[in-house]
Parts: C-alpha cells; sequence; structure tokens
C-alpha cells in the first residue's frame, strides 16, 4: 500500500484536504496532532521543562503549547531541539499507524513541516497544498485566536511553497475559488490507479 505525505504551509488547509481524502477512503495519520499528545507525555515534558523551565507549563501544569511556540518559533535552536526531541515519537508512531491500517487504500501522513524534516523521502508520494499567503494569514488569525505578527513569525520556519512544490507530486489549490473537492477527488484516483 502507498504511503503518500500530505503536506502544506500553515493556514493551506491541509486538514480540510485530508478529511476529504479520509471521506474518499484513505487512512490519515496527523503528525502535528501527534506531537501535541506526545509533548505531555511525561518523558518528554520532563525534557522540555528541564530546557526551557516552568513557564512553558499552563494552570493544570501541561504544556502550553502557545507559550512554547513562542520561544521556538523565535529562536531556531530551541526549534531544533524541539523537533529533534518529537519527530521520532512521531514517525514511531507513525509506522504503528501503518500497521494497524494495512488495509486502507492509502496512508496519509500529514504534517506541516514534512518536506522542511526530509521526511519526505520515506513517502511514496508528495501531495502539497497550497493557497495565497494573505489568505492562509487570515485563516490562522481566526482559527488560533492569534495575530498577523505571531502567524508571520512561524511562515518564517517553513519553507515557501514554490520551494516545496519541487519536491511534491501533486499540488491542490485551496484558494476560495478553484474547486477543492474535484482536485482532491481527481489526485486520490490517480494514486489508487
Amino acid at each position: 500500500m502507498l504511503q503518500i505525505g500530505l503536506t502544506g504551509n500553515i493556514g493551506s488547509g491541509k486538514t480540510t484536504v485530508a478529511r476529504i481524502f479520509e471521506t474518499l477512503g484513505a487512512a490519515v495519520f496527523n503528525a502535528d496532532e501527534q506531537a501535541k499528545t506526545i509533548i505531555d507525555e511525561k518523558p518528554q515534558k520532563t525534557i522540555l521543562i528541564t530546557r526551557f523551565g516552568d513557564q512553558i507549563l499552563d494552570n493544570d501544569k501541561k504544556i502550553d503549547r502557545k507559550s512554547l511556540a513562542g520561544i521556538i518559533f523565535k529562536d531556531k535552536d530551541a526549534l531544533d531541539f524541539v523537533n529533534h526531541l518529537i519527530h521520532p515519537l512521531v514517525r514511531k508512531r507513525f509506522k504503528e499507524f501503518c500497521l494497524l491500517k494495512a488495509k486502507a487504500t492509502l496512508r496519509i501522513y500529514e504534517a506541516a513541516v514534512l518536506i522542511e524534516s526530509g521526511f519526505y523521502k520515506q513517502l511514496d508520494k508528495i501531495i502539497l497544498v497550497t493557497a495565497p499567503e494573505e489568505i492562509r494569514i487570515r485563516r490562522v488569525i481566526e482559527r488560533d485566536k492569534t495575530n498577523e505578527e505571531q502567524v508571520r513569525q512561524r511562515m518564517r520556519n517553513q519553507w515557501n511553497e514554490s520551494e516545496k512544490a519541487k519536491h511534491s507530486d501533486f499540488v491542490i489549490i485551496n484558494d476560495n475559488e478553484t474547486p477543492l473537492l474535484e482536485q482532491c477527488i481527481s489526485v486520490y484516483h490517480e494514486l489508487i490507479s
């Protein structure tokens, strides 16, 4: 069975595309959601507190992802530290997921920094979801209740779409004008044929 990477920069709509693929019959593994779970597990949480201090904890003593993001998206060394801690664990869970979903028509690994991390090389095909920058910024501000500067700070840690497209087999445009469902169905059928 094919293992497909699904990526896109923040606010591109990759999760929306993932849901469409799931409806079509693909098994979708959301790497970013797994990472959020992993950072609160005891070994990783202890390592993160040791590195960044109690300031990254919320009132319930869980990792406050906004506080952690505020640190790591301003400091490349801190971002690299967290990525090296979390990414191998996420990939291990993807392997387990693939075993559980062995009968799925497609197994999709959805991740924002799939190409930047180099993990795309381990997958059979890559789908990139794109959207104009202003649309992406607006979506993230609405979704995360944040401001434009914080969104742009996160964007600076991702490759631009044209660079990602060079490593992608399919590009799905999510610009609120191009029919999204038709593109997803077309890519899905091409992948399973």
